[in-house]
C-alpha cells in the first residue's frame, strides 16, 4: 500500500487504515515440495486465507472433502508465471520505511524448530509450523531506513502479549495453516501425522511468501496492485536471471520484468531471496537506490551468508578438507575482492596459492550469517541484517522464509491478529508418545480413502 501525501485528512485516513492486518485474503504461496502440489496446486499460484464461515474454510486435501483444496487469490499466469515456477518471495508495496515501529510477519521452513519457549517451537514439536503465520511479540525500535543510515540491528520491543502457553515469548502464532487450507488440515493443538503418498515431498505445506493486504480487490479478475516477488533458482521462467533478483508485474498486466538485480542489493547471482517486503515510492517497479528499501532473507547456501567466514573456500558456513578440492577446481578463477568468488580462501579476489593457506590456518572456523535473519538493503549495492534470527525467536540454525510487515497500532489491535494462540492445557508429549503418535497415523493413512 502505498502513502499519497494529498492533505493532511487523507494522509491519517490512509495510514489509519494500513495499521492493523485487514484480514483474509491474505495471500501466500507455498513451496514445490508441498503436499498440496500433488493434488494440483503449485509453487506459483498466490493463495487465500478463508474465513470460518466459508463453507471450504479448513478443508485441505488431505480431508478428501469434494471442496477441498487452497483457493486461489492470483493464478501464477495472471503475473507471467508458469505452473513450475517457485513464487519464493512475495509484497505489494510496503507503507513507510520512516515508520520505526513495524510488526514483522512471518513464517520458517519445514526444518526450522524456533528458540525453545516461543510458539514456533510448539508448533514445530507438532510438525505444522511451516504452513502457519508467526508475528513479532511487540514492534521494532528503529526503521529500515535508519537501519541502514546507521549500521544499527533492530531489536523487538516487547514482549507486549503472552503466548499460547501462557508464557511472553518473542514470537507468536497468529495464524494456523488450516486457515489457508493447507496440509494437515488440523487445529493448532493438535499433532500432524500426516504422509505425504510420493516420495520426495514434506508431511506439511510450506508457507513459502506472505503479504498481508490483497493483491486484487474482491470481484476483480486479475490484480489490481503491483507484485514485487522473487523465485527460487530452479524457476524456469528466471531464464538466465538471478534468484536473487526481484522482479515486479505491474498492476493490470499478466507479464513481469526484472526491477532489482541482486548487486542493487548487495547480494551474489547465486544467492536466493527467500522471503521479501518492499518499499517503492513511485510503485512502477522502478526502484530508486539510497530512497528505497527492503527487507528479506536468503535460502540457506546462498554463499552470500558466508561471505566473512576466511578460508571456507566453497562458502558452506565451514572451513574443512573439502576447502582445499574446491581451491583446486577453481584456481586462477578472478574477481572484485569482496565478492562471492568460489575458491577464494582469503578473500583477495583471486583463487591462488594463498588460498590453501588460508584453509589451513583457519582450518575448523564456522559461522556466517544465518537464513533466519532478516536483511535490510537501500539498493546502493549494500545490505545488514536489519533482525538477526534470535530477535525473531528462531534459532540460526533456522530459515525464514515468508515476511511481512505492518506498522504497529497498539495492543488492542495486536490481539486482534492473534486469531489462532494454543491453548495452555495442551501438554507437550514425551518422545515415546510422538512415536506412538507417529505410527498411529501410519496406521490411520493407510485407511483414508483415496
Amino acid at each position: 500500500m502505498k502513502l499519497s501525501i494529498l492533505s493532511g485528512f487523507c494522509v491519517l485516513f490512509l495510514v489509519s487504515i494500513a495499521l492493523a492486518d485487514p484480514g483474509p485474503p491474505d495471500p501466500i504461496s507455498i513451496d514445490r515440495q508441498s503436499p498440496s502440489i500433488l493434488y494440483g496446486e503449485t509453487p506459483g499460484n498466490i493463495y487465500d486465507m478463508l474465513l470460518p464461515t466459508d463453507p471450504r474454510f479448513g478443508l485441505g486435501w488431505d480431508t478428501g472433502a469434494a471442496n477441498a483444496g487452497m483457493v486461489i487469490h492470483e493464478p501464477d499466469f495472471n503475473y507471467g508465471l508458469t505452473p513450475a515456477d517457485n513464487n519464493d518471495g512475495h509484497s505489494n508495496g510496503e507503507l513507510d520505511p520512516f515508520d520505526s515501529q513495524l510488526l514483522i510477519y512471518f513464517s520458517g521452513d519445514d526444518q526450522s524448530k524456533g528458540m525453545p519457549g516461543t510458539d514456533y517451537d510448539n508448533q514445530a514439536v507438532r510438525m505444522q509450523a511451516a504452513g502457519d503465520r508467526f508475528v513479532t511479540n511487540g514492534p521494532t525500535n528503529i526503521t529500515p531506513s535508519s537501519a541502514m543510515a546507521s549500521g544499527a540491528q533492530a531489536i523487538i520491543q516487547g514482549p507486549v502479549m503472552p503466548g499460547g502457553m501462557g508464557n511472553f515469548p518473542v514470537n507468536i502464532l497468529s495464524a494456523n495453516q488450516h486457515r489457508y487450507n493447507e496440509i494437515p488440515s488440523i487445529g493448532p493443538s493438535a499433532y500432524n501425522t500426516y504422509m505425504p503418498p510420493t516420495a520426495g515431498f514434506t508431511s506439511m505445506d510450506d508457507m513459502d511468501a506472505l503479504e498481508l493486504t490483497p493483491f486484487r480487490a474482491a470481484g476483480t479478475q486479475i490484480h489490481n496492485t503491483p507484485i514485487y516477488f522473487s523465485l527460487d533458482r530452479p524457476s524456469p521462467s528466471l531464464a538466465g536471471m538471478s534468484g536473487a533478483d526481484i522482479m515486479f508485474s505491474p498492476a493490470n498486466t499478466t507479464f513481469f520484468y526484472l526491477c532489482a538485480p541482486a548487486p542493487m542489493l548487495g547480494l551474489d547471482p547465486a544467492d536466493e531471496v527467500d522471503a521479501l517486503a518492499v518499499w517503492d515510492s513511485s510503485g512502477q517497479g522502478m526502484v530508486t537506490p539510497g530512497t528505497d528499501f527492503a527487507l528479506f532473507s536468503l535460502a540457506p547456501g546462498s554463499p552470500s551468508l558466508y561471505k566473512m567466514i576466511v578460508g571456507d573456500a566453497n562458502y558452506d558456513g565451514v572451513v574443512s578438507a573439502g576447502d582445499y578440492a574446491c581451491i583446486q577446481a577453481n584456481f586462477g578463477s578472478t574477481g572484485v575482492p569482496g565478492s562471492v568468488i568460489i575458491g577464494d580462501a582469503n578473500r583477495d579476489g583471486v583463487v591462488s596459492a594463498g588460498d590453501y593457506a588460508s584453509v589451513q590456518a583457519n582450518f575448523g572456523s564456522t559461522g556466517g550469517m544465518s537464513a533466519a535473519d532478516i536483511f535490510v538493503t537501500d539498493f546502493t549495492g549494500m545490505n545488514m541484517v536489519y533482525l538477526p534470527a534470535f530477535a525473531l525467536g528462531m534459532l540460526p540454525t533456522d530459515n525464514i522464509d515468508a515476511i511481512d510487515v505492518e506498522i504497529w497500532a497498539g495492543v488492542g489491535a495486536f490481539e486482534e491478529q492473534l486469531i489462532d494462540q494454543v491453548g495452555e492445557d495442551v501438554p507437550v508429549p514425551e518422545p515415546a508418545s510422538l512415536s506412538l503418535l507417529a505410527l498411529g497415523g501410519l496406521a490411520l493413512m493407510k485407511r483414508r480413502p483415496k
